[in-house]
């Protein structure tokens, strides 16, 4: 039987339901931040509190990310790096990812 990796908008919802990905101004610290600091793309899904699980994913660190998808294709796409590497999908690893994605851009930007 081979690993189901998540790819798609459905078997994202199918299997992380309470997982929301936003896009802040800025590096969030604090559940209390968001609200001032979120900011509501078409595709950011609703927030129910005490439901939802948020990890917030700031525009001023991932500038070149975000030219390439919203918060949640960007936090969809790191959850399937995470599957794929048996890491659990937590804010350190999608932070860890996509700052090694944003490198990556940089330097195809500057080569």
């Amino acid at each position: 039987m081979s690993k189901e990796y998540t790819e798609t908008w459905a078997e994202f919802l199918d299997r992380y339901p309470d997982l929301v990905f936003v896009r802040t101004k800025k590096q969030i610290y604090a559940a209390d931040e968001i609200d001032d600091n979120i900011v509501m793309e078409e595709d950011t899904l609703p927030l129910v509190k005490g439901k939802s699980v948020v990890i917030p994913i700031d525009e001023s660190s991932f500038p070149r990310c975000f030219k390439t998808g919203s918060a949640m294709e960007l936090g969809i796409w790191a959850t399937f790096i995470c599957e794929k590497n048996n890491w659990k999908v937590s804010p350190a690893m999608v932070r860890e990812i996509l700052t090694k994605q944003e490198e990556k851009l940089e330097a195809e930007e500057n080569s």
